[in-house]
């Protein structure tokens, strides 16, 4: 991702509105009205439409790792973009975890299969020896 992005959307601002930009819960005015106070409409927008150009992209998980790594954010940013990572990333472990449970559990259930029909056969085999 090009840094210009975030330099654009800023560190902060990326952290604040983090989850109304990924549910897309405000239209750009109202998140124009509601974070960047003050501020012009134009470059409120181009900052609006770089963050979800990151979502788009799918770069979120990595622009908050980078806003962690920064010397330039404050502790309390760090602390959010932190807060953040750690529900976006817990999901994805769950997942994980559940797919290698039901993995587990298949690969078990073939293997009870394939015993079963190992067994049979070898009865089989031994019922037309005799």
């Amino acid at each position: 991702m090009r840094d210009d992005i975030l330099k654009s959307v800023g560190k902060e601002n990326f952290v604040n509105f983090y989850y109304h930009i990924k549910a897309r819960s405000y239209s750009d005015q109202e998140l124009h009205e509601q974070f960047f106070v003050g501020k012009k409409e134009s470059s409120s927008y181009r900052s609006i439409c770089g963050a979800y150009q990151i979502f788009k992209n799918g770069k979120e998980i990595q622009v908050l790792k980078d806003i962690l790594a920064s010397k330039r954010v404050s502790q309390e940013t760090k602390d959010e973009a932190q807060v953040i990572l750690d529900r976006e990333l817990l999901p994805f472990e769950i997942r994980i975890g559940k797919k290698l449970s039901r993995v587990k559990h298949q690969a078990k259930a073939r293997l009870k299969t394939f015993g079963g029909i190992a067994k049979k056969a070898v009865e089989e085999v031994r019922a037309a020896m005799l």
